[in-house]
């Protein structure tokens, strides 16, 4: 069982970053718009909570949910869209799109689709449908497609589970296949009728959409709530785990494929915080963290990376950079490794200061990533008010405002294996203010970014080859960790 409690902090030790130094960067230099074209996933509908993965072969699968209803095959619903483009992705005209299924009134803006490609690079889906806000009942649904995906009827969709809706779900990467192809997912359940209620993984490992032969097992992590949950396996089919439980985020790894779990609460979290953890080549775990607001101190509210070579259950092996980003900088971060074990990571900007700049952020490490000297590189790729200047939208109403300001929201990032980065995120449209006497959300649409390498070669040794760079804004050291007890 994986720890969970405050309790279980009993002399634990955990990792925390210093106060970065003084005279923080600030990001000037041009937009990175230029190397990332961007473009609207689906325009007819509003839609929200990207996800993204790239095959072998380069083409991008993209999976998402409908905000609002559409009418499909004679119903009503709010749909799931799965997405696909073979090439010149940074193209809207590129991309075919179906409906794979759908999530519900009660789960359309919960960002709950994931998407995941089994090793012949065939879409798997997991999402939360909830037929209402006051439903009875809510469904884990897995789905399967193995060819012609943008045909609905190729879509075979299972309840994986029946669960009481309290247990809602959030945000986290809870859902992935292990090297086998086959799915596994973490939920949270409250039925304490069947004495069912805590945080469970749940797997099958054959005939997985079929509605009969299909056998599906599971074991209860922890009898509490484990959040925001981040799973990874590695090459030997181990689960990596991070989730938060209070106010820490916690990091534990399977050793026997069974309810065996090693690990501890490592990193402090405030409000606001987010994190993604990914395995390199080596079956070495990686954390983005941002670490929310904690107790108002300048350390808040930062960007930082993290990783560990050995041991990593143990806190002491692992080692944090802090990115050196402004604050605020880092909310809803995704990470990435590229096939050079590189981290890429996307995340949400909403810094309030003098400029205030919101919108899609974007760093990646181009060297000694894991070293004392590595070098990190940030930018913008669309802010609130470039897409204002590019999508602008009339006021419904005289006298009042019409304007985008949530963007960048909950991005997915997907790389391929020449460098070619492509990102789904969310924006949300409003209008209202001025002779308006309230201010209304109207738009809620997924966006995507693609930026495509100079050359689309790869590693040919003659040079970084990483994709397009985005300019140096910055170069930071790595910092030594503080370790402090508790």
């Amino acid at each position: 069982m994986v720890g969970g409690g405050p309790s279980a902090l009993m002399g634990a030790v955990l990792a925390e970053p210093p106060t970065p130094a003084a005279g923080m960067v600030t990001l000037e230099g041009p937009m990175l718009s230029s190397l990332f074209p961007t473009f609207w996933a689906i325009s007819d509908n509003n839609t929200s909570g990207a996800s993204l993965a790239v095959d072998a072969n380069g083409g991008v699968h993209a999976a998402l949910s409908g905000y609002s209803a559409v009418s499909f095959n004679g119903d009503s619903l709010y749909p799931v869209y799965y997405g696909y483009c073979a090439e010149n992705c940074a193209d809207a005209a590129s991309w075919g799109w179906t409906i794979a299924g759908q999530v519900g009134m009660g789960a359309s803006d919960c960002d709950g689709v994931r998407l995941a490609l089994d090793p012949q690079g065939r879409p798997r889906l997991m999402w939360y449908y909830l037929q209402s806000p006051l439903a009875n009942l809510g469904y884990w649904e897995y789905a399967e497609c193995d060819a012609n995906c943008l045909d609905n009827a190729s879509w075979k969709v299972v309840d994986a589970i029946t669960v009481n809706p309290v247990a809602f779900p959030w945000r986290g990467r809870y859902f992935a296949l292990d090297p086998q192809g086959r799915p596994r997912f973490v939920y949270r359940e409250v039925n304490a009728w069947e004495g069912r209620t805590g945080t469970y993984y749940r797997y099958c490992d054959a005939n997985c959409a079929d509605e009969t032969d299909g056998t599906w097992h599971e074991y209860r992590l922890n009898e509490e709530f484990l959040s925001d949950t981040s799973l990874a396996f590695t090459s030997s089919g181990l689960a990596r785990l991070a989730y938060r439980t209070g106010d820490y985020l916690a990091y534990y790894e399977n050793l026997d494929g069974a309810n065996s779990w090693s690990g501890g609460f490592f990193f402090d979290l405030g409000s606001g915080a987010s994190f993604a953890l990914r395995v390199d080549s080596q079956d070495r775990p990686r954390l983005a963290i941002y670490n929310g607001y904690r107790d108002g101190g300048p350390d808040d509210d930062r960007l930082s990376y993290a990783w560990c070579q050995t041991g990593c259950d143990v806190v002491e092996n692992w080692n944090v950079h802090d990115l050196g980003l402004p604050e605020d900088y880092g909310k809803d971060v995704d990470l990435v490794l590229d096939a050079q074990d590189r981290p890429h990571l996307a995340y949400n900007v909403d810094y309030i200061g003098s400029p205030s700049v919101a919108g899609l952020g974007y760093a990646r490490c181009s060297d000694g990533c894991e070293t004392d000297a590595p070098s990190w590189q940030a930018g913008m790729i669309e802010t609130s008010d470039a897409l204002d200047a590019a999508e602008p939208i009339p006021p419904t109403t005289q006298g009042c405002y019409s304007f985008w300001l949530d963007v960048g929201e909950r991005p997915s990032l997907a790389i391929d294996a020449a460098g070619n980065v492509r990102i789904g995120y969310n924006c949300v449209h409003y209008q209202g203010g001025g002779a308006c006497s309230r201010v209304d959300d109207d738009i809620h649409r997924v966006r995507l970014a693609a930026m495509d390498t100079d050359d689309g070669g790869g590693d040919d040794g003659g040079g970084d080859d990483g994709g397009n760079t985005p300019p140096p804004d910055q170069t930071e050291k790595l910092y030594v960790p503080m370790i402090r007890t508790r």
